[in-house]
């Protein structure tokens, strides 16, 4: 939609705008172009949110951006890297902003032999490219950003942005902020302050605190996992299988699993099984995080990236295995 379309400020009519339209041929994202549209519409109508996105998401300031000045899916400069949001300043160059949700939505790449479309959106937009994701995508993505020079902006910062203004009875968009913000926590879009380590819990009450900050963190990993819609979080005691309890979240019949096990000494695991392809289970375990140093919700969410990944990648591993054997049966024969 464009910054001069004279519906640009209903949220409604822009949100009718995340399809593709009739003869468009990008392949499209629907829940990721419905949220770039919401969050264009509170650009464009809250001050409040423009000055708080600028200084907060962008990390920007001494920028002035007009209400007016708000597009979605615009090209720049005649570049090929369309952006999917463009904040529009009348002292300073355009701002082009692309859009992800999680790691699960694939980076567009319509013609590769002008580079990745981060490296096309810094051609068109130079220092003012930014990619807003969630932060676990911004850490796969860290070597690729540094590369293009494209900056980073976390949808958590968004959520803790319309969070905060949800809190302000004096602002007339509160509720609609509080929608906003329940709906990125429910697509595990929210920071969790996790507050205590496992290893150094001293009551009862750190415990029962720790126990909700990994709920939350399951949670989120529902939407970055991509579990089923039935996925529920549930506490296993110790059995004469398992010498451990388990948190974690799983779905009905073959879903996969994620959970922290804990054992009876007390050692704290971050726990992957699926069933393969074959309709074995297949399991990995990584030790809980030690250094504190980084944010342990973006730390706990990378680890069981790399589970995911690498049992998956185990799968890989024994079709190439049955491939190469199959044809070697073939040739012999």
């Amino acid at each position: 939609m464009r910054a001069s379309d004279p519906c640009a400020s209903n949220l409604f009519e822009r949100l009718s705008h995340y399809s593709p339209s009739e003869g468009d041929k990008r392949q499209k994202e629907p829940l990721e172009d419905f949220m770039t549209e919401a969050l264009a519409y509170f650009l464009r109508t809250s001050e409040k949110f423009r000055e708080g996105f600028v200084r907060a998401v962008l990390k920007r300031r001494n920028l002035k951006v007009e209400p007016e000045g708000i597009a979605t899916q615009q090209t720049e400069h005649g570049h090929d890297g369309r952006a999917d949001l463009i904040l529009r300043a009348a002292d300073e160059h355009n701002i082009g902003i692309e859009v992800k949700r999680s790691r699960h939505t694939e980076f567009q790449d319509r013609q590769p032999r002008k580079g990745s479309q981060l490296q096309r959106m810094k051609d068109g937009f130079g220092e003012n490219a930014y990619l807003l994701a969630p932060r676990c995508v911004l850490y796969l993505k860290e070597a690729e950003l540094k590369t293009t020079g494209v900056t980073r902006a976390s949808w958590e910062d968004v959520h803790g942005l319309a969070d905060r203004l949800s809190k302000d009875p004096r602002d007339p968009q509160r509720d609609l902020f509080k929608q906003f913000a329940d709906f990125l926590k429910l697509r595990g879009l929210s920071k969790i302050p996790i507050r205590h380590h496992p290893m150094k819990i001293k009551s009862m009450t750190e415990a029962a605190r720790l126990l909700d900050d990994w709920a939350e963190v399951l949670r989120k990993l529902k939407a970055h996992l991509k579990f089923p819609d039935n996925a529920r979080i549930v506490w296993d005691t110790p059995d004469e299988k398992h010498r451990a309890s388990f948190l974690g979240i799983y779905g009905k019949g073959d879903s996969p699993y994620a959970g922290f096990r804990i054992d009876e000494d007390g050692r704290v695991q971050c726990h992957y099984e699926q069933k393969d392809p074959g309709g074995k289970w297949d399991g990995r375990t990584e030790p809980y995080p030690e250094n504190l140093e980084r944010e342990m919700d973006e730390e706990l969410l990378h680890i069981f990236q790399k589970l995911q990944d690498r049992v998956r990648g185990t799968w890989a591993k024994k079709k190439r295995g049955q491939r190469q054997r199959s044809c070697g049966k073939q040739s012999k024969s």
